[in-house]
């Protein structure tokens, strides 16, 4: 009876410390053994205990070695701003602070002791998947503007990654290399990208206005232009090959000549005057772009009296010359070259920058606006002035 009594009083004992360690400590001490039905594995070295009747209706406390513990163990994965609770773990997309919950993988566990010693323990690796908002800037030629489904300027687009996160892309493009740019008397011409500008690669040599042009502008289609010519270079068949047509200012901008007028400007604030449809002349500000790039890159390395540059940026700025109203001749040729632009200063000047044989300096100057100058046109592009470079952004895609 005193034996008895005592055991009874021992186990009794045992399962009052058992219930005292059934915590996360306890879990964690855990020895598990891994067999094949699936999720659920054993844990051996932890007593815990039962009560039971005996037939004879006598309760008695069971002590035994072999706990039954539930193991689950989970691998999951969501995106940055789709957080959710997974398997009783509460995950939050935003932190007290509002910021966005860091990228990256979380381990977790949750322990539960059951009332019938099965015990539970979850385990939980949590990849968060990072959502882009990804600014960059591309210049691109105009096959791969198309084979990419961009338009020059800004473009906007959802991407789905593979981790079917959404990823919101802001591309600034710039575009050069366009084909087939052709000014209304079907003349063909060159692009090259200055810059993020794209300029054309020769002078221009049309007689006409677009017919574009020439509606915005309230003019006739007819353009008057000049072709160089002089005692020492007669020949204005080659001369208008290889150096294009001059142009006075208010023919370059689409005004008749010695108008008061502002030239008119296109939706976009740009000149098209003589230029091919989606073409300008360059306003203040491409000609500041320009003149950056200096006398030596952007002059051709052959026809210079003087060798004047290396032709380094392709914009190959030939010694044309001009016409000078004051003496009623061209002067000039193979010596310098003179490019109208936009600008109106007064009544009677214009701004032009000019490039002069030895010299490795653009000269910006205003000059009355009928002498007969260069033009050269540039792409009709909108582009921000934000310089954009490659940030990933921890924001909610809107």
């Amino acid at each position: 009876m005193h034996r008895k009594l005592l055991t009874i009083l021992t186990l009794g004992a045992a399962l009052f410390f058992s219930a005292k360690g059934q915590t996360v400590e306890f879990a964690n001490g855990f020895v598990t053994a891994y067999g094949q039905a699936g999720n659920v594995s054993q844990s051996f070295g932890e007593v815990f205990h039962h009560q039971t009747k005996n037939p004879g209706g006598t309760e008695v406390a069971e002590g035994l070695q072999q706990a039954q513990l539930l193991r689950e163990v989970y691998d999951t994965s969501f995106c940055q701003n789709d957080v959710r609770p997974v398997y009783g773990f509460e995950f939050h997309s935003v932190d007290a602070d509002g910021n966005l919950i860091p990228a990256g993988q979380y381990d977790s566990s949750h322990y539960c002791g059951s009332f019938l010693n099965y015990d539970s323990l979850t385990e939980l690796t949590l990849t968060v998947w990072p959502i882009y908002e990804l600014y960059d800037t591309l210049r691109l030629s105009y096959e791969e503007m198309l084979a990419m489904h961009f338009v020059p300027g800004r473009n906007d687009s959802l991407l789905r990654s593979e981790n079917d996160c959404d990823s919101l892309l802001h591309y600034m493009v710039y575009v050069c290399g366009f084909p087939n740019v052709a000014d209304a008397d079907a003349n063909s011409y060159g692009n090259i990208f200055l810059g993020n500008d794209c300029w054309l690669n020769s002078n221009l040599r049309t007689t006409h206005y677009t017919a574009e042009a020439a509606a915005r502008q309230g003019t006739g289609t007819e353009a008057a232009s000049m072709i160089y010519r002089s005692y020492e270079f007669p020949d204005t068949e080659r001369n208008l090959a290889v150096y294009g047509r001059l142009y006075t200012w208010y023919s370059g901008v689409g005004l008749p000549e010695s108008s008061t007028d502002e030239p008119v400007a296109t939706d976009e604030g740009f000149v098209q005057g003589i230029c091919p449809d989606g073409w300008h002349v360059p306003n203040d500000v491409n000609m500041r772009d320009l003149m950056d790039f200096g006398a030596v890159a952007l002059s051709s390395d052959s026809l210079w009296i003087v060798p004047t540059g290396d032709n380094s940026s392709g914009f190959n700025a030939l010694p044309a010359g001009f016409y000078n109203p004051a003496t009623g001749r061209f002067e000039g040729l193979l010596g310098s070259t003179h490019f109208w632009s936009s600008e109106s200063v007064s009544e009677m000047l214009a701004k032009h920058c000019s490039i002069e044989m030895g010299c490795n300096l653009l000269i910006d100057r205003d000059v009355t606006k009928n002498y007969g100058f260069s033009v050269r046109c540039l792409k009709d592009n909108l582009y921000s002035e934000t310089e954009w470079t490659a940030t990933q952004r921890k924001t909610p895609l809107e």
